[in-house]
Formats: structure tokens, C-alpha cells, sequence
């Protein structure tokens, strides 16, 4: 397997980091502080989840590495498997379980065992290597190596443990004696008198006795218990029926509040009515009174037309009278003076005369029709004045006439514009009256539906809290104060009943106090007396397993482990060290170049260091199928340069197709590989 590329949005201090890894060797160098170990722990938890529990510890690892600000708690990581297989890993840490993608980048997560308490198993379906295995083989942090010198025996012992049963902080005899003790100091057995489980029998077999003689008042107390169990239960019946009884009178209520509004309707409606027919009244009165008007302006309008037709028959009248100049009595008088004159001149023939007889009555006969032309210029001008007296008077009669045409026109236009108002009433209140009715059957539509549905909805409510048959009978119910008030007082009486059952029972409290303490201690013993017994039962099967387990590592693992890691530290060492044993007696063993066995605690610190790391690589090709990277924090605190060199060529050709990641704050280990010409890839944390 090799982990190809490593994003970080945000874990510990690390913000947005990007990482691709080779196949080789690579160092991931940085100075302390930097995040390495945090980059590390970031590996594993995107394998295998984040803790949150803390384990003995002050903060979990989530605590730990939850960056303090609100950015972002995830990171993704690509590899691809020895069969070529690649995937994708994106794992939100506030979350249980990640988002697994295949190189198609389709989301494959259910394609996985989930397990509630540790999540999607994706990693170790894929390994087979669960995370107590991934950190104690495939991991060696700083904190495991970095000893003092005077603790190196500590070291020595965890190289022993780690050989002789697989973990490192495990040692078979001292886990075997703390079994042993455990049982004898932490339970007891049948041949101890004060140890735990010999204290709790007695004081178990002491309060049963106690029990046994106050027995009477918890009977007593059993049957008081019932029956307030009964009164509390009857007592809820009839509070939801109470409940059930004040949701419908609400309802009642509301309905009354749209009744009222309603009549309020229908008042409004009747008043309506009312003065549409006191208006409409009115309008035929001024329809009455206008067709009143219109008849006597109709009359005038007739007396306008018989005074004008009148006035021109009199004008008529006045003007056919001809006054004429009576000329023809002048005509004869001329004639006559004429014939006279010519029998004058024929026969007098006196010029004097002739003139005379001729210029006198000429001259009377002008003087007489200039008379006559006068008085018939006076009879004109009469005609003419007396024309114009019936023009007056005609004028003023129509005036007059006009004058009341105009008036009647006036009342005429006020009973037009008391009709228009008065249609305006009427249309506003028919229109009022229409709203109204409108109102009306909303209202009555909402109440039918509303209340239909409220009661549909209690129904539904309250079908769990009373039965069937009372519960239809309350829905149908009428008089609902009437009832409410019947069911208080069933609820007091229950309720008095209640505390009457509780003055009893307090007056056997001091007995019945007795009993609870005495049952809940009894109780606490009981659980104490199992939890022994179970934990006696969990420490003899622990240590069946464990010797079992032990004798099994022996005769299988724990061979092959020495063989490794004595090959291992055979060429680590260039042959100082050619073989390791493991010895009940004396422990851990190391064979030297010349054959002597020395114990391994005689070795110096920078060589147990050296056996450590070698046991722990030596389980690398057992543990899995998968060729797994080998990642290394600060693991060569304690190797001089020679030892350090020796270990770089061993894990480069020794475990050439592991993928090697270093994590380290110094250049030696470039330095090295570079003189050693060995390739390698460089990541600078800053």
C-alpha cells in the first residue's frame, strides 16, 4: 500500500496543507511545533476515526486536535492499494464516519461494514489491521524511544513484552500475578472473612433479616400504592375529560362570537331593509312631486303657447284694420270743380273768375285731405301703439309665465337630484344588504367547517386519553358548564380520596423509609455481589485466555518475532549482534559476535533503541498482506550517525517495498541518504 497524496484542511494547527508522498523514502522535516506528530496522528485518524474519549487522559483526541476557530474539522487522503486499486478518503472529524470513493471518484462507502461504535471499517476490511496493530507495528512516535538513560531497563522490558506477547506494555507473569491478586485482594474467596465479597454476603444476609420483620407495611404500602395509583389514573381520565369538555365550550364560545356577528348581519340587513322601503317612500313622493312639476310647467308652458297664439290674433286684428285716406269723395269734388271750371272758361271767360272759382276750392279741397292724411297718420300711429301694448303686455305675461316655467324647472331638477340621491341610497344599502348576506354565509361556512374540523382534531387528540363510547358522548355533549362543573367535582372528590391515602401513608412513611433504604441498599449489595462475581468470572476467563494465548505466542508468534528481529539486528549491527532470545528466567537475551549471551539491560541505550524499532519493523511483513508504509517520528533520538546510517540502509533494501515516511527536525537523516546516494522526497513543514 502507499499513501499518495495527504490534504488537511484543518486538524491541530495544521490549516490547509497539501502533501504527495513517494513510493521511497520521505522525510517530512520540520522544526518542533510544526505539526509533524500532529500530521502523523492526522494518518491515523483519517483510517481509522478520531476518539472521543479520553482514556485515562486530561482532553480525547478530538478535543485535542479540534482547531479552536470555526474553520474546518476535515482532510482527505488518496492511496492505492498493492493491487493497484486506488481510493479516496474524506472524512469530516465532527462526524462518525468518513466518505470512501473509488478512482472514479463514486462514493463506495456502503460498500463497507459499519459498526456502531468505531464506524466504517473500510481500512481494516481492506488491511486487516486494526488500529492497535497500525500503531504499535507500523508507527514508532517520539514519546516511545525518547528514555532517559537510567530508564533503559523499562525499554528492555517493553522489547521483552512486545516479543513475548505482541504488545509492548504487556508482560505475561506480571499480568498473570496481578490476576492472581486481583481475585484474592480485590473479591475474596471462601477461605477469606473480611475481603469484599465475604463482607457483602454478611451484610446481605443481615438485611434480609431486617426485611423479613417489616415486611407487614410494605404490603400495606403496596395496597396504598394501588389504590392512588387508581385515583391518579381516574383522576387523569377525568382532567381530559374536563379538558376535552373546556376545548369544546371554546369552541361554543366561538362559535356564539360568530352567531353574534351573525345577528349583527342580519340586524344590519333588516335595518337595511327598513330604509330602503322609508327611501324608496320618498322617492315615490318626489317622483310624485316631480311629475307634479312637470305637469304645471306643462300647464304654463300651454298657457305661454294660448298667451303668445292669443296676442298674435289680437296683433292680427289690430294690424288687418286699414286705415285709408278717403280719396275718392276728393276725386269726384275735382272732377265736378273741374267741369266747372271748363264751363266757367267756356262760358265767362273771366280769367279772375276762372282762377278763382278754380283756386278756392283747390285750395279747400288740399287744406281737407292735407286734415284727412293727418288724422289718418293719427289713426296709424294709435294702431301701431296698441300693437305694441299686446306685444308688452304679451312680453310681460310670458315673462311671468317663464319666470314660474323656470321656477317649476328648479324643483323639478331638485326632485331629479333627491331621486339620484335617494337611487344611491338605495343601491348603497342593496349593496350593503349583498356584503351582509355574503358575511353571512361565510361566517356560517367557516363556523360549519371550523368547528367540524376543531372537533375532528380533538377527536383525534383525546381518542388515546378516554375511550370510544365517552368520548362520542362528550362530542354530542350539550350543556358543557353544567358538565365541566359535574366532572370538578368528581376530580375533587378523587383528589380528596388521594390525600386521605396519603395522610395514610405518611403515617407508615418512617417504616416504609426503612424499607426503601434497607431495599436499596440490598439492591447496591446485590449489584456489588454480582459485579464480583462477574469480574472473579472475567479475570479466571482473562487468565485462561491469557495462558492460553501465551503458550500459543510461544510455540508460534513469538519464534518467528526473535528470527526477525534477530536477522534484523544481525544486519542493523553489521554482525555485533547476531541473535536475540527470549528466556523466562532472565528475559531478554542478546547473543554477541563471539557467541556470549548477554541481558539486554547491559547494552547501551542507543542499542535497545535499535532492538525496539527492529522488533517492531520485524512485525511489519506478519501482520498484513498489504505492504503498509512504515511511518517514523523522531525515531532516532538516541542513534549515533554509524547506527543511524546502518538503519537507513536496512529499512531501504530490507524493506524496499514499504513506502518509508520520516518525520524528523534535523538534516541528518538527508544528509546520510544523500551520501549514501539513496533517493529520497523532501516535505518542509514550516
Amino acid at each position: 500500500m502507499q499513501i499518495n497524496e495527504i490534504k488537511v484542511n484543518g486538524y491541530g494547527n495544521l490549516q490547509d496543507t497539501e502533501i504527495n508522498l513517494n513510493d521511497g523514502i520521505n522525510i517530512i522535516k520540520g522544526k518542533n511545533e510544526t505539526g509533524k506528530s500532529t500530521l502523523l496522528n492526522f494518518i491515523t485518524s483519517m483510517f481509522y476515526g478520531i476518539s472521543k474519549n479520553k482514556d485515562g487522559r486530561e482532553i480525547s483526541d478530538y478535543e485535542k486536535y479540534k482547531p479552536w476557530n470555526e474553520k474546518e474539522f476535515s482532510g482527505k487522503i488518496k492511496y492505492t492499494l498493492d493491487n493497484k486499486t486506488k481510493y479516496e478518503i474524506f472524512r469530516d472529524f465532527n462526524k462518525k464516519n468518513p466518505k470512501v470513493y473509488n478512482e472514479n471518484s463514486e462514493d463506495i462507502s456502503h460498500e463497507f461494514e459499519i459498526d456502531k461504535r468505531e464506524g466504517n471499517k473500510f481500512f481494516f476490511i481492506q488491511t486487516n489491521i486494526d488500529k492497535q496493530i497500525y500503531t504499535s507495528s507500523l508507527i514508532s512516535m517520539q514519546q516511545e524511544l525518547k528514555l532517559e538513560s537510567q530508564e533503559q531497563n523499562i525499554l528492555v522490558q517493553r522489547i521483552a513484552n512486545l516479543a513475548g506477547t505482541g504488545e509492548d506494555s504487556v508482560s505475561y507473569k506480571k499480568a498473570e500475578d496481578k490476576l492472581r491478586n486481583k481475585i484474592k485482594e480485590e473479591i475474596g474467596t471462601s477461605k477469606t472473612a473480611q475481603k469484599p465479597i465475604n463482607v457483602l454476603q454478611s451484610e446481605i444476609n443481615r438485611i434480609n433479616a431486617e426485611l423479613t420483620q417489616i415486611q407487614p407495611y410494605k404490603i400495606a404500602q403496596f395496597e396504598i400504592t394501588n389504590k392512588k395509583e387508581e385515583l391518579e389514573i381516574q383522576i387523569r381520565e377525568e382532567e381530559n375529560k374536563k379538558q376535552l369538555l373546556k376545548e369544546l365550550n371554546n369552541i361554543e364560545e366561538e362559535n356564539t362570537i360568530l352567531n353574534e356577528k351573525i345577528k349583527i348581519n342580519e340586524n344590519n340587513i333588516k335595518n337595511n331593509l327598513i330604509n330602503i322601503n322609508a327611501i324608496n317612500n320618498k322617492k315615490i313622493n318626489s317622483e310624485k312631486n316631480k311629475q307634479e312639476i312637470i305637469e304645471e310647467k306643462n300647464k304654463i308652458n300651454e298657457e305661454i303657447e294660448k298667451t303668445k297664439q292669443k296676442n298674435i290674433e289680437k296683433e292680427k286684428d289690430k294690424r288687418e284694420k286699414v286705415i285709408k285716406i278717403k280719396t275718392k269723395k276728393y276725386i269726384i269734388f275735382i272732377f265736378i270743380l273741374f267741369i266747372i271750371n271748363i264751363l266757367n272758361f267756356i262760358f265767362i271767360k273771366n280769367q279772375i273768375v276762372n282762377y278763382t272759382i278754380l283756386g278756392v276750392p283747390l285750395f279747400v279741397l288740399v287744406i281737407l285731405y292735407m286734415l284727412e292724411l293727418n288724422k289718418v297718420k293719427k289713426l296709424r300711429k294709435e294702431q301701431n301703439r296698441e300693437i305694441e301694448q299686446v306685444k308688452s303686455e304679451e312680453k310681460e305675461l310670458t315673462d311671468k309665465l317663464e319666470k314660474e316655467l323656470e321656477e317649476k324647472m328648479k324643483k323639478e331638477q331638485e326632485q331629479d337630484n333627491i331621486i339620484s340621491t335617494i337611487r344611491g341610497q338605495i343601491l348603497s344599502l342593496e349593496e350593503a344588504n349583498k356584503n351582509a348576506e355574503e358575511e353571512i354565509n361565510k361566517i356560517k361556512l367557516e363556523k360549519n367547517i371550523r368547528e367540524k374540523d376543531k372537533k375532528e382534531k380533538l377527536k383525534e387528540e383525546y381518542l388515546d386519553k378516554i375511550d370510544n363510547e365517552t368520548l362520542k358522548y362528550l362530542l354530542e355533549k350539550n350543556n358543557l358548564k353544567i358538565e365541566i362543573e359535574n366532572i370538578e367535582n368528581i376530580i375533587n372528590n378523587k383528589k380528596l380520596n388521594l390525600h386521605r391515602l396519603e395522610i395514610e401513608e405518611n403515617t407508615i412513611m418512617p417504616q416504609l423509609e426503612e424499607i426503601i433504604n434497607l431495599e436499596e441498599k440490598l439492591e447496591n449489595l446485590n449489584e456489588e455481589y454480582t459485579e464480583l462475581k462477574e469480574k472473579e468470572e472475567i479475570i479466571i476467563m482473562a487468565h485462561e485466555f491469557l495462558s492460553k494465548a501465551y503458550e500459543k505466542m510461544k510455540t508460534t508468534i513469538t519464534p518467528k518475532f526473535t528470527q526477525n528481529l534477530s536477522d534484523n539486528i544481525n544486519k542493523i549491527t553489521e554482525g555485533k549482534y547476531t541473535k536475540v532470545i527470549i528466556n523466562d528466567e532472565k528475559g531478554l537475551l542478546v547473543e554477541k559476535k563471539d557467541g556470549e549471551y548477554i541481558e539486554a539491560n547491559r547494552l547501551s541505550i542507543g542499542t535497545i533503541d535499535q532492538l525496539y524499532l527492529s522488533l517492531r519493523l520485524s512485525m511489519v511483513k506478519e501482520i498484513s498482506e498489504e505492504r503498509m508504509p512504515i511511518m517514523l517520528d523522531e525515531a532516532f533520538a538516541y542513534f549515533d550517525n554509524d547506527r543511524l546510517e546502518n538503519f537507513l540502509k536496512y529499512i531501504t533494501y530490507a524493506l524496499e517495498e514499504n513506502q518509508k515516511i520520516i518525520f524528523t527536525c534535523t538534516n541528518r537523516e538527508q544528509e546520510i541518504l544523500e551520501k549514501l546516494g539513496i533517493k529520497y522526497n523532501l516535505i518542509e513543514l514550516n
